[in-house]
C-alpha cells in the first residue's frame, strides 16, 4: 500500500510538471519537457493562444538553455528544427495565422542566437530544395512564382540573419534566390502580380538596409508601373509602349492598371457595407489592421502604411499574399483578386511604395540617372495618369480629387517621392564635361655637369654622400680584389719556379747516379771477362 501511494504521489508530480492546458485560459506550468517530435510540439502549444504560446515556448527555450547541461545543445538544435518545420506548416495553410507566425518567429530568433551554426545550416537547406523546385517549375515550362510559404520563410530569413553584411551563408543566398525569380519569373496574371510586388518588398529587405541596389527588383516593378499607367480603359499593347521586349514579354499586361471609369468612382462610392465586405477580403484572421511583423512592428512591402481605399488598415505582408493565393480552383479558375477594384488599386500602391524604397540606395551612385530612368518614366506615367482622373471613357466634369483617396492617394504620393528623390540626386555625382588636358612634362635632360673652380681629381662630387661614399667603397673593394689576385698571381709563378728547380736538380742527382751504376757494372763485366 505504502509504493502504491508513493507511485501515485510521483506521478500526480509528473502530471503537474508536464502537464498541458486544455483550454487557452488555463493556467501555465512552470516547466515543460523539450519537445522531440511534431507532435510533440504541437500537443503543447497547438491549443494555446498567441500569448500564452509565446510564454510557453519562451520557458522550454530557458529551462533548456545550452548553457545548463551540456547535452541541451543537441536538444535546442532540434528544438530550432521543430520551431522552423512548424512555421512551415503554418505559413502554407489556407488562412495564414498572422499572430502564431509572429510568436513562432520570435521564438526562432532567440533560439538562433544559442546555436548560430545549426540555423544557418538549416536555412541553407532550405534555400536549396526552393533553387530546385523554381529551377524544375521553369523547365516544365511554368510562370515558376514561389508560394506563400517560401515567401514568409525569406521574409523569416531577412529577419534571422543580417541583411547588411557584404556576404552572408544565408541572405547572400536568399538574394540570390530572390533575383533569379524576379528575373526569369514570368507575370500571366493580376495575383501573380502581387507575388511580384511581394518579391519586389523581400528584395527591398534583404538590399535597402545595406544600401544595395537590386537591379532585377527595379526592373520589374518599374515595368508593373509602367503597364498600370494607361489606366482599364486603354486598347490592346499600349501598356507596352516604351518598355524594353523583355520586360514587355515577362509583364505580359496591365495587371495593377488602376480603374478609372465611371462606374468605379460610382461603385466606391456605395454603401458602407460593400467596404466592409472588401475590407474583410482583404483583411486576415487579425483584421485589416494585422500585418505579419516578424521583428516586432516592421512591415514589409511598403516604406510606409498604406491605406485600403479609406479603410484606415495597412497592407502588410500576410494581406498581400492573401491576396495572391490562387484558392482552391488555381489561378486559371480564379484570375482576379480576391478585393476586386480596391485591392487592386492597394497592390498597385504598395508596388510603387516598394518600387521608391529599391530606387533609394542607387540614387547615391555615380550611374543613377540610367538606373533611374526607367522609374522615373513609369512614375511619370502613372502620375499623369491619376492626376488626369482617367480622361478615357471618365467624364469630363469628374473631379480628380474624388479619384485620389485611399491607395490611389498613396500611390500619387510615392510617384512625388520618387520625382523627387530623382531630382535631388541628378547631377551631384558626375563632374561637368570637360576637355582633356595634360600638363606639358620636361624632356629630361642627360648633359654631363662640370665643376669650373676647385675641380679635384678623384673626388665624387654627386650631391648625395651616401650613395657617394657607397661608390667609395665599392671603388676601394675592386682595387683590393685586383691587388689580392695580382700577389697570388706573383705567389703561384715563384712556387712555380721553385718546383721547377727542385724538380731539375732532382734529375741530375739521379742521372748521375745512373752514370756511376753503369760504370761500376762496365768495369765488373771488364773484370770477369779478362
Amino acid at each position: 500500500v505504502v509504493e502504491e501511494t508513493k507511485e501515485k504521489k510521483e506521478e500526480s508530480k509528473q502530471q503537474k510538471t508536464v502537464a498541458v492546458p486544455a483550454a487557452p485560459g488555463a493556467a501555465l506550468p512552470f516547466t515543460f519537457p523539450m519537445p522531440a517530435t511534431p507532435q510533440a510540439l504541437e500537443k503543447i502549444v497547438g491549443a494555446l493562444s498567441p500569448v500564452d504560446a509565446a510564454v510557453a515556448l519562451d520557458r522550454i527555450r530557458k529551462c533548456h538553455a545550452p548553457t545548463l547541461r551540456e547535452d541541451n545543445r543537441k536538444k535546442t538544435q532540434l528544438f530550432f528544427g521543430l520551431l522552423l518545420q512548424r512555421f512551415e506548416v503554418l505559413a502554407g495553410a489556407a488562412s495564414i495565422p498572422v499572430a502564431h507566425l509572429d510568436v513562432l518567429a520570435a521564438a526562432l530568433a532567440a533560439v538562433a542566437v544559442s546555436v548560430p551554426f545549426f540555423a544557418v545550416t538549416a536555412a541553407r537547406a532550405r534555400l536549396e530544395k526552393m533553387a530546385a523546385r523554381l529551377r524544375r517549375a521553369l523547365r516544365d515550362g511554368q510562370t515558376g512564382w514561389p508560394p506563400a510559404r517560401t515567401l514568409l520563410l525569406l521574409a523569416l530569413f531577412a529577419d534571422l540573419f543580417p541583411a547588411t553584411d557584404k556576404q552572408h551563408p544565408v541572405t547572400t543566398p536568399a538574394a540570390l534566390y530572390l533575383g533569379h525569380v524576379m528575373s526569369h519569373c514570368a507575370v500571366r496574371s493580376a495575383r501573380e502580380a502581387v507575388t511580384a510586388v511581394v518579391a519586389g518588398a523581400l528584395a527591398a529587405a534583404y538590399s535597402a538596409p545595406a544600401g544595395r541596389v537590386f537591379p532585377e527588383a527595379v526592373t520589374l516593378l518599374a515595368g508593373l508601373v509602367h503597364a498600370a499607367g494607361v489606366g482599364d480603359a486603354s486598347g490592346d499593347g499600349a501598356w507596352g509602349e516604351g518598355l524594353p521586349l523583355h520586360v514587355r514579354e515577362q509583364v505580359g499586361g496591365p495587371w495593377l492598371a488602376p480603374d478609372m471609369t465611371t462606374a468605379a468612382l460610382d461603385a466606391k462610392k456605395q454603401s458602407k457595407k460593400k467596404k466592409g465586405e472588401v475590407e474583410e477580403a482583404l483583411s486576415l484572421a487579425s483584421g485589416a489592421n494585422g500585418g505579419l511583423s516578424l521583428d516586432g512592428g516592421r512591415q514589409l512591402g511598403a516604406s510606409q502604411p498604406i491605406s485600403i481605399e479609406g479603410g484606415g488598415g495597412l497592407l502588410s505582408l500576410a494581406t498581400m499574399l492573401s491576396m495572391s493565393s490562387a484558392g482552391a480552383g488555381g489561378a486559371e479558375a480564379n484570375p482576379g483578386l480576391p478585393g476586386g477594384v480596391p485591392a487592386r488599386h492597394a497592390a498597385l500602391a504598395a508596388a510603387v511604395a516598394t518600387l521608391r524604397t529599391l530606387a533609394a540606395p542607387a540614387a547615391s551612385t555615380a550611374s543613377a540617372t540610367e538606373i533611374l530612368g526607367p522609374v522615373q518614366a513609369a512614375a511619370a506615367r502613372l502620375y499623369v495618369t491619376l492626376s488626369s482622373g482617367g480622361r478615357t471613357g471618365a467624364k469630363k466634369g469628374a473631379s480628380s480629387q474624388a479619384v485620389l483617396t485611399g491607395a490611389l492617394a498613396a500611390a500619387v504620393a510615392a510617384c512625388d517621392g520618387i520625382k523627387a528623390d530623382a531630382l535631388s540626386s541628378t547631377g551631384t555625382l558626375r563632374a561637368p564635361l570637360a576637355w582633356r588636358t595634360k600638363s606639358a612634362d620636361a624632356i629630361k635632360q642627360f648633359n654631363p655637369m662640370y665643376e669650373e673652380e676647385g675641380f679635384q681629381k678623384g673626388r665624387d662630387y654627386d650631391p648625395n654622400r651616401e650613395r657617394a661614399n657607397k661608390r667609395q667603397l665599392q671603388r676601394e673593394l675592386k682595387q683590393e680584389a685586383r691587388g689580392a689576385v695580382r700577389e697570388l698571381r706573383k705567389d703561384n709563378r715563384f712556387l712555380a719556379e721553385q718546383r721547377a728547380e727542385e724538380s731539375n736538380v732532382a734529375k741530375d742527382e739521379r742521372g748521375e747516379r745512373q752514370r756511376e751504376t753503369m760504370s761500376f757494372l762496365e768495369k765488373l763485366e771488364g773484370d770477369m771477362r779478362s
